[in-house]
C-alpha cells in the first residue's frame, strides 16, 4: 500500500522529519493556493524537500467561492509554473469544503458546482486530470453532482473503519484517514493529543500528469500576476 502526506503552511517544512519520510511516504500534496488571493508560504519548500526524498508531488488548490474561477486558474497556474508542476507528479487536485475565512465561512452550496466543474475542467485539460478533494457529507451539500463522480477522488474522513464514506460509494483514489503524528500502521482517526499531519491511502492508482498544454494565459499575463498583490505570502 502506498501511503501519503499533504501539507500546507500549517506544517513547517524546517520542523517536519523527511529522513523518516523517505521510503515510507510515497507522495505529497502540497497546498499551492488558498483561493485566488493568497499563495502558500511553504509551497515551493515543500515540494523541494518532497522530491528529495524521491516521493511523487501533486498540488492542491483550495476553492473559494468569493473569487472567479479565471482568478482561481491564473494563480494555480503561476504557482504549478514555479515548482514546474509536469510530467510525472500527480495531477492538480481542486479542495472543495467549508471556507472558514471570515468567520464563520461559507458551506458548501449547489452554486458551488459549475465553478468548481470548470476549474476541474482546466485542470484537465491542461494536466491530463482533475483529483476533487471532498467528503461525502459535503458532495452532498453541493447537490450530488454527477462530474465529481467522473474524477479520480481524494476523500477525507477519519475513521478506523477499512473504507471511508464517500460520495455514491464510489471507491477514492486516495483517503485521507488520519490526523496525527505519521505513522503509516496507526488506525484511522484523529488523534486530538498530537494532530500533527494528514495521513493519506491511495486505494487505487495515482493519476499523474503525462504532459501539459501551452498555458491559455500569456507570458505578460503571468508576469504580472508573479508580481501582484495576489501572490503574498499566507500568513497564521
Amino acid at each position: 500500500m502506498r501511503f501519503g502526506i499533504d501539507l500546507s503552511h500549517h506544517q513547517n517544512p524546517a520542523h517536519l522529519p523527511w529522513s523518516r519520510f523517505e521510503g515510507t511516504v510515497d507522495f505529497v500534496i502540497c497546498r499551492a493556493a488558498y483561493g485566488a488571493g493568497l499563495r502558500d508560504r511553504y509551497m515551493e519548500e515543500h515540494v523541494r524537500r518532497a522530491r528529495a526524498i524521491g516521493a511523487k508531488v501533486g498540488l492542491y488548490l483550495f476553492y473559494r467561492p468569493i473569487h472567479s474561477v479565471l482568478a482561481h486558474w491564473d494563480l494555480f497556474r503561476t504557482l504549478a509554473e514555479q515548482v514546474k508542476l509536469g510530467e510525472g507528479d500527480l495531477v492538480p487536485a481542486l479542495d472543495i469544503e467549508h471556507d472558514p475565512l471570515p468567520e464563520p465561512g461559507q458551506d458548501v452550496s449547489p452554486a458551488w458546482s459549475d465553478a468548481c466543474q470548470e476549474l476541474a475542467g482546466l485542470m484537465h485539460e491542461h494536466y491530463g486530470d482533475a483529483l476533487i478533494y471532498i467528503t461525502q457529507r459535503e458532495w452532498g451539500m453541493m447537490g450530488r453532482p454527477e462530474w465529481v463522480l467522473a474524477r479520480p477522488l481524494w476523500v477525507a474522513h477519519y475513521t478506523g473503519a477499512a473504507k471511508p464514506a464517500s460520495p455514491n460509494g464510489v471507491t477514492p483514489t486516495i483517503w485521507q484517514y488520519r490526523v496525527g503524528p505519521f505513522d503509516p500502521q496507526a488506525p484511522g482517526g484523529f488523534d486530538s493529543r498530537r494532530p500533527e499531519i494528514d495521513h493519506n491511502r491511495a486505494l487505487g492508482e495515482l493519476p499523474l500528469i503525462r504532459g501539459t498544454r501551452t498555458s491559455s494565459l500569456p507570458d505578460e499575463g503571468l508576469d504580472d500576476l508573479r508580481d501582484s498583490a495576489a501572490l503574498r505570502l499566507l500568513d497564521g
